[in-house]
């Protein structure tokens, strides 16, 4: 009995560790990174636990096809780039991300984490961020609230990361939490969004909220929603800094016509090589997708990403990886939204809206390439395949 409540303990915790390391991992991690170690040791002792005990390891469908679509990238896609004289390095860097997807299949034969406890971890890494970002940049909340600073994002580079988005749908779902809980976490992850004045994510936040309080469920829910209205009206007529600008970039913004040049650019690459793509990872030129007055902020002329998920792949991958990309990721929201319109419960509908929003998300930023976003979709996508396992799907 104490053996087994001594690995239980240990079980848990390093679960916990495991979702902290991904919550505080930084937008852009280096290799001594203390959280990128963290997270490091955390999975590889979690794999050989998980190795240890099964002995075999099992996997389905979903899990067979992501160890192809890895298997693709790793070798095919190696020989693509060798062929373009692209460096060993410069395409490790560029596949190492896409690596993070494996470890559906090391969560799916973990026994222990349930679906629940999938949605769990996905959602206590959330929590995690939220507290490093208001413990270790509360000074530059305040002074945005102060109106010194406009945007949280434009000096914390961590609320990049979509984990706001995700922490709020994860909490707004969450059954069995308290109610006060509840909404100081929704109002956490929500006031970061609303303060990183990141306009997609703001835009998600608001329609995943009334989708939530819609008529047919709750009438005060329509009340509430026109409450949060006439306060962010108030503020912006009191010149709130972040709701001005978050006004302001509705209509458009410099970042608009950035990935607009992005996509031209991958286009560009992609005809030249339309099958196999050129490789991981094509160089973007900073002066052909930039403003000319950002150009001097970047240390090189050229960077190794795009906004845009469908774009990055078609120009490095070809058709071939973008159709791969494509089915890895809408494959768990496919099934996601069946088994929701089946009615089975607030957390399939959360779950399929955080795979929805996630899948949106990475069409206008470069979340699609963070080890920390690519580990939470499997865990979610292990939700959505252990709560209903049918066959083999």
């Amino acid at each position: 009995m104490r053996l087994a409540l001594r690995n239980d303990a240990g079980y848990s915790l390093l679960r916990f560790s495991l979702a902290v390391s991904l919550g505080v991992l930084p937008f852009v991690p280096s290799i001594l990174d203390p959280a990128a170690i963290c997270l490091m040791v955390a999975l590889g002792i979690y794999s050989g636990l998980i190795l240890f005990k099964k002995g075999r390891m099992g996997i389905n469908c979903y899990g067979i096809y992501i160890v192809f679509f890895v298997g693709y990238l790793v070798f095919v896609n190696s020989l693509v780039s060798f062929v373009y004289d692209k460096d060993l390095a410069v395409f490790f860097r560029g596949v190492v991300p896409f690596l993070f997807f494996l470890f559906f299949t090391v969560f799916w034969n973990d026994g222990r984490l349930t679906d629940k406890a999938a949605y769990d971890l996905a959602w206590l890494a959330s929590i995690a961020w939220l507290v490093k970002i208001c413990l270790f940049h509360a000074f530059d909340i305040f002074r945005v609230l102060s109106g010194e600073l406009a945007r949280l994002s434009y000096v914390v580079s961590d609320v990049l990361i979509p984990f706001g988005l995700v922490g709020f749908v994860l909490t707004l779902y969450k059954g069995g939490l308290n109610g006060a809980v509840r909404f100081l976490l929704l109002a956490g992850f929500g006031g970061v969004i609303i303060l990183s004045g990141y306009r997609s994510q703001f835009l998600m936040m608001v329609t995943v909220l009334l989708f939530y309080l819609r008529v047919w469920k709750s009438l005060l829910g329509m009340g509430l929603a026109l409450v949060l209205f006439l306060i962010i009206g108030f503020l912006y007529l009191e010149g709130f800094p972040v709701i001005e600008v978050l006004v302001s970039r509705m209509s458009g913004s410099a970042g608009d016509s950035v990935r607009g040049a992005e996509l031209d650019f991958a286009f560009s690459k992609f005809y030249e090589s339309p099958i196999f793509g050129l490789g991981l990872t094509v160089p973007v030129p900073v002066e052909l997708t930039r403003p000319d007055y950002v150009t001097e902020l970047f240390e090189k002329d050229t960077v190794p990403y795009i906004h845009n998920f469908l774009g990055y792949f078609l120009m490095n991958t070809g058709v071939i990886g973008a159709g791969g990309i494509l089915l890895a990721l809408c494959w768990p929201l496919f099934m996601s939204g069946v088994y929701w319109l089946k009615g089975d419960g607030l957390h399939d509908e959360g779950v399929f809206i955080v795979l929805f929003l996630l899948v949106v998300f990475f069409s206008v930023s470069a979340s699609f390439r963070q080890i920390q976003i690519i580990i939470v979709f499997m865990l979610l996508a292990v939700f959505v395949f252990k709560r209903n396992r049918e066959g083999l799907i």
